[in-house]
């Protein structure tokens, strides 16, 4: 029993022992990056990380380009802390990397001695944009600062993020220096440029500058500005690269194409819930006592659908406040904002501050980490505000013939219908479609109450104006506020042609009374022969 039990313990410490020998066998393939694309080798270090000694080791590889490990011979590593422990390996690199499409390209090796094994990253980031390897040239270009604008909304932007964090729809400002260090010129010079999403090797815009040239050792700063407001339902949220790039031709090398390219790494954010506005559009200004209309794109700019959008419009200094109901909007897409706000009349004429906010459906603003959804724009009121405009009517007669080619000409009688002494400016427009010009004998006048005033208007009519026309007569105060516009309708007949023996004027719309006049005259002739014919017989 005694011999039995020993044996049992004798075999357990022999399996603990071969446990332990298992455990601690470890292999370590150390991580590396290619820094350069002309590089035709790399190196790889293996390490036995374990207390046993490794037989055999083998060295395989996957990944985006291809790399000699078939030709590295089977190799041992003594155990950990011994010499021979570790060794590195030169690996040929097959693949040109100047071919290979921008982004990072990876591959895995694996090394592998029995049931050990253990995996490292080869990795190589392609920054380079150009599409042919000439590292000597003359040509430089860098990036030397970048700008968010923020959503420009007339003339105050709304900023979200920052210079390298990018929001759907902000403006971007790309300042680039090209330089050239050679000692003779170099012609044709473009500058391309665009953002990069690494992720899934595409470009979500690329765009060139116009090209230039640069003589020996002079440099050119250009400013790229963009903004990503196109197919924004492309975008992705997380990291993009700004590439940049210049290709000229080199005097200096019998004028070879060179090139030379810049990049920087760049954040776009997409976040959850997020609706703000863009391409608010109104009328440069508005008079007071008028109507003006707004509208705006209201765009969802996160990753998720939005429901009950509400926009409040509001100038606070002139008592206006409007919420418009937007509706749903899906995530990346649009819907379109209408308001029409009545300004008053005893509104001050200046510059007032015209702003939205972004509701979600709990009517609590959009907003992300640093910025609410809340946008301005200048709006102007214009006019007398506040102080009645001088009143006037406006009466018009036709003093001479409408006929097409020939000069036409209407009295206007002005009256001030006010209270006090006016001056007025009179003019006559939208008339281009049937007269070349309008002249007008007296532009202005100075009206006391009630008192009238005729002014004469020719106008030049077109030889091929025919039927009912149109033309408005303005009245102007003093200050060129619109006080009246009077239209005037009047008919304008064909030209008329000349007849044969009388040398009057026919105009073809009357030419039947002629022709039964011409008929009477015949018919007295006929009657006058017979009655002679008559009396000799």
């Amino acid at each position: 029993m005694k011999a039995k039990n020993f044996a049992l313990m004798i075999a357990s410490v022999l399996i603990l022992v071969l446990l332990a020998g298992f455990a601690s066998a470890a292999l370590t393939v150390v991580d590396k990056t290619i820094t350069n694309a002309d590089d035709n080798t790399v190196t790889i270090t293996v390490t036995n990380t374990g207390a046993t000694a490794l037989t055999g080791i083998d060295l395989t590889d996957t990944g985006d380009f291809d790399i000699d490990t078939e030709s590295i011979a089977p190799f041992d590593l003594t155990a950990a802390g011994t010499t021979g422990a570790s060794i590195t390996k030169t690996i040929n690199i097959i693949t040109d990397l100047n071919t290979l499409d921008l982004g990072t390209h990876e591959i895995t090796i694996t090394a592998t001695s029995g049931s050990v094994s253990d995996t490292g990253r080869l990795t190589f980031d392609n920054n380079e944009f150009c599409e042919f390897n000439n590292p000597n040239s003359n040509i430089r270009i860098n990036i030397e600062d970048i700008t968010n604008k923020g959503i420009i909304n007339q003339e105050v932007p709304t900023q979200f993020g920052d210079d390298d964090k990018w929001y759907p729809l902000e403006t971007i400002e790309v300042e680039v220096k090209v330089e050239n260090r050679g000692n003779d010129d170099i012609d044709n010079i473009e500058v391309e440029w665009g953002l990069y999403n690494p992720r899934i090797n595409e470009w979500f815009i690329d765009d060139s500058e116009k090209s230039f040239d640069l003589r020996d050792s002079d440099d050119d700063t250009l400013t790229i500005k963009f903004a990503l407001d196109g197919n924004i339902d492309e975008l992705e949220d997380g990291e993009y690269v700004f590439y940049v790039r210049a290709t000229g031709d080199d005097t200096d090398n019998a004028d070879q194409t060179i090139c030379a390219s810049d990049s920087e790494k760049v954040d776009v954010v997409l976040e959850r819930d997020l609706v703000v506005l863009d391409n608010i559009k109104f009328l440069e200004s508005a008079q007071c006592g008028s109507s003006s209309q707004i509208t705006a794109d209201v765009w969802n700019i996160g990753d998720k659908d939005q429901d009950s959008v509400s926009v409040r419009v509001f100038i606070d200094e002139l008592n206006i406040n409007q919420i418009v109901d937007v509706g749903d909007i899906n995530s990346l897409d649009k819907e379109k904002l209408s308001v029409t706000l009545d300004i008053p009349e005893d509104a001050d004429a200046k510059t007032y501050a015209l702003k939205f906010t972004v509701y979600d459906k709990d009517n609590d603003i959009y907003a992300n980490d640093d910025e609410d959804s809340i946008f301005e724009a200048p709006f102007k009121v214009e006019g007398t505000c506040g102080t009645p405009l001088p009143k006037a009517t406006i009466s018009a007669t036709l003093e001479s013939e409408a006929t097409a080619g020939k000069e036409l000409t209407v009295r206007a009688t002005i009256t001030n219908t006010g209270t006090e002494l006016a001056t007025y400016t009179i003019s006559a427009t939208n008339y281009a479609g049937w007269a070349s010009s309008a002249i007008i004998d007296q532009e202005k006048l100075a009206l006391s109450t009630g008192q009238s005033k005729d002014v004469l208007m020719k106008f030049n009519v077109n030889k091929d104006a025919e039927g009912e026309q149109l033309f408005d007569i303005k009245v102007l105060s003093s200050d060129g506020e619109t006080i009246l516009s009077q239209p005037v309708s009047l008919t304008i007949a064909k030209a008329g042609f000349r007849f044969g023996i009388t040398g009057a004027a026919i105009s073809s719309d009357n030419w039947y009374l002629w022709g039964i006049g011409a008929l009477n005259i015949i018919l007295v002739i006929i009657i006058i022969i017979i009655a002679i014919r008559v009396a000799r017989s």
